[in-house]
C-alpha cells in the first residue's frame, strides 16, 4: 500500500472554511490526504481544532499562540493551553516570533517562551512560525538548556546557512508552495537531509498559480493540493515521487510520534 500523503501544517478552522471543513477533509482525502496537521493560533480557536479532531481520525490537532495573537491572550492563557495539553494528544502550535507584526518583541517572546517550556515539559511536538528573526530564535532555542522535542519550522522562508544552524538543532523543515516560486527555497529543498523534510499547504493561505494554474481569483488554498508540492520537491530532488511520499510520511509521523501515542 502507498504511503499517504501527509499536510504537515494548515488551518482548518480558519473562519473561511465555515461550515465546509467536511468536504474539504472529503476532497484531500480522494487524492490520498492521509494526515493534516492543524495548528490553533490564539485561545479562540482551540475548541474549534479540537472538534474537528474529534470528527475526523486524519486532523492531529496543535493549539497555540501565534505571534500576532501574543498581545490579546487572556491573563490565564497559559493554564487554560496547559490543562488542555494535560488532557489531549495535541502538539503545541502555531508559536514563535514574527518581527513584522505589531506586537511588541518582548511579549511575543515571553508567550513564546513558555509555550517552549510547557512542549519541553509534556514532550509535545512544537510547529514553529518565524520571519525576520531567525537570529533570535536561534539563541531562544539555545538559551533554554534543555532537550528540545520534536520541531517543525512552518513555511520555511530563510537560507540555508539558517537551515544548517535549525538541523543542528535538531528541526525538521516544513516547506509550502514558495518553494515553486523561490530558488533558494529549491536549493534549501535539495539539500536538506530526506530525514527531515516535511511539506505543508498553510492552507487556506499560500494559494499559488504556480502550482494551481486553474485558480479563480479569490479561491483557498486546501490540502487536496498537496500532492502537487510533492510532486515539485521530488523533480527538484531528483528522485522518484512515491520514494519521497515515502520518506515525508516517516518524517511527519515520526516527528509527531509522541501525539499518535497517546491517541
Amino acid at each position: 500500500m502507498d504511503a499517504l500523503f501527509i499536510d504537515s501544517h494548515l488551518h482548518l478552522q480558519n473562519e473561511r472554511y465555515q461550515g465546509r471543513q467536511a468536504e474539504v477533509i472529503q476532497r484531500a482525502r480522494t487524492k490520498g490526504v492521509g494526515l493534516l496537521y492543524c495548528n490553533g493560533t490564539c485561545e479562540a480557536d482551540w475548541a474549534e481544532v479540537l472538534k474537528l479532531a474529534a470528527h475526523h481520525p486524519e486532523v492531529i490537532p496543535f493549539l497555540g499562540i501565534h505571534p500576532w495573537e501574543a498581545d490579546r491572550a487572556s491573563p490565564n492563557w497559559e493554564k487554560k493551553l496547559y490543562d488542555l495539553l494535560k488532557n489531549e494528544p495535541v502538539g503545541i502550535g502555531e508559536i514563535g516570533l514574527d518581527r513584522r507584526c505589531p506586537v511588541a518583541p518582548q511579549q511575543q517572546e515571553h508567550v513564546f517562551v513558555r509555550q517552549l517550556k510547557m512542549a519541553i515539559e509534556l514532550d509535545r511536538p512544537l510547529t514553529i512560525h518565524c520571519l525576520n528573526a531567525w537570529g533570535r530564535l536561534l539563541e531562544i532555542l539555545d538559551g533554554l538548556q534543555a532537550k528540545l522535542p520534536p520541531m517543525m519550522i512552518h513555511s520555511f522562508n530563510g537560507s540555508a546557512e539558517i537551515m544548517a544552524q535549525l538541523l543542528k538543532r535538531g528541526a525538521h523543515i516544513s516547506f509550502s508552495a514558495r518553494l515553486a516560486e523561490q530558488p533558494k527555497l529549491a536549493n534549501c529543498c535539495r539539500s536538506i537531509p530526506a530525514d527531515r523534510l516535511l511539506l505543508e499547504t498553510d492552507s487556506p493561505d499560500q494559494l499559488r498559480r504556480s502550482l494551481c494554474p486553474e485558480a479563480e481569483d479569490g479561491a483557498l488554498n486546501e490540502p487536496y493540493l498537496i500532492p502537487r508540492l510533492y510532486r515539485l520537491a521530488a523533480t527538484i530532488r531528483g528522485g522518484k515521487h512515491d520514494k519521497l511520499r515515502q520518506q515525508v510520511y516517516n518524517n511527519g509521523t515520526f516527528f509527531a510520534h509522541s501525539l499518535f501515542s497517546r491517541r
